[in-house]
């Protein structure tokens, strides 16, 4: 992937020296397909073979299916808001919009990508084994939230800084909107971990059931969101991410053991050990303009040696897990003891 990255990106960046313009970022996106493909097959050669094994076929068909379905729903709704946008405000709001959900991704949605494709198969590893599989989840969630939770609340504070540094002034109207969409962005993860939890327990018609649901209370907050305008667009696909993790999480809860209530005992004191940092950065934002890229790194140092520090003083117990993990791996004994 890094190596796909880099290629696809000096390309890009070629193209777009000789005038290329967006074309140059439709390039990179069809070369990292490519390149990862081709990474991918020198790594790991699969070489089909003539012969279908029905049995496994019809297995994996039963399975696999209903997540194809749920991911063709998935995909068709999940520029439903950029088309409406389009169709019924200015372009412009459309960028403000689409530039806001970009930055919220890059904070929420590419990391938990990442941790989910490496927390399925450990989960599955254990699917046989529900208290072995419970506290797995719990410790996922919680680390995940961790993580989470200060980067969308820490991304509110900086975030017209943030745009002004990188995109600049013009873009100032994408700030209202990513703070807002960060709302939902902190439970981005607590979604995809739930979900992932039923593919592991082998419940894709679950999965299917909770995907149509879901797409139901969409269509009902855009019709609803519309009579308001942007803003009730925008309101509404927030408060349907909250519909959404409560949906996921009572249907989880059920084969797992692990109601609702555990559930949020065990992410609302992460929460809470936020808001000294949110607290100190929010009087500074009182009396500092974070303008350039070393003040808003400083900015960030702070609410990171706050939050750290915060968690070290109520002896967070998700601290003390990723610490006792890197003393693991890097071999420490006496480093974090």
């Amino acid at each position: 992937q890094l190596v796909a990255s880099l290629i696809t990106g000096i390309v890009a960046i070629i193209l777009a020296y000789f005038d290329y313009g967006v074309w140059a970022l439709a390039f990179k996106y069809v070369l990292i397909a490519f390149f990862s493909s081709i990474f991918y097959y020198l790594v790991n050669p699969w070489y089909p073979k003539s012969l279908i094994n029905k049995k496994s076929f019809n297995k994996l068909f039963s399975f696999g299916s209903k997540l194809m379905v749920s991911g063709l729903i998935n995909t068709t709704y999940k520029h439903i808001y950029k088309i409406i946008i389009g169709k019924v405000f200015a372009a412009s709001t459309l960028g403000f919009y689409t530039q806001a959900n970009n930055f919220k991704d890059m904070f929420s949605k590419n990391i938990v990508n990442t941790l989910q494709k490496v927390t399925y198969p450990i989960l599955s590893k254990t699917n046989d084994d529900k208290r072995r599989l419970k506290n797995g989840y719990r410790k996922i969630i919680q680390i995940t939230s961790f993580f989470i939770f200060p980067a969308m609340l820490g991304l509110i504070m900086i975030a017209e800084p943030l745009i002004q540094l990188t995109i600049g002034d013009n873009w100032l109207e994408t700030v209202p909107i990513l703070q807002v969409l960060c709302l939902s962005g902190m439970l981005y993860h607590l979604n995809v971990i739930n979900l992932n939890i039923l593919k592991v327990i082998g419940r894709p018609d679950i999965f299917l059931k909770l995907e149509i649901i879901k797409k139901v209370n969409i269509t009902i907050a855009v019709v609803i969101g519309l009579q308001f305008g942007f803003w009730g667009l925008i309101v509404g696909e927030v408060v349907t991410s909250y519909i959404a993790l409560f949906l996921n999480m009572y249907y989880t809860s059920g084969y797992l053991n692990y109601s609702i209530k555990e559930q949020l005992l065990d992410i609302i004191p992460i929460i809470v050990r936020v808001f000294p940092m949110v607290i100190i950065l929010g009087v500074l934002n009182l009396f500092s303009f974070r303008n350039n890229a070393i003040e808003i790194s400083l900015f960030i140092l702070l609410g990171f040696v706050v939050y750290f520090l915060t968690n070290i003083i109520f002896k967070s117990k998700q601290l003390i897990l990723i610490l006792k993990f890197l003393q693991k791996e890097l071999g420490v004994s006496k480093l974090f003891s």
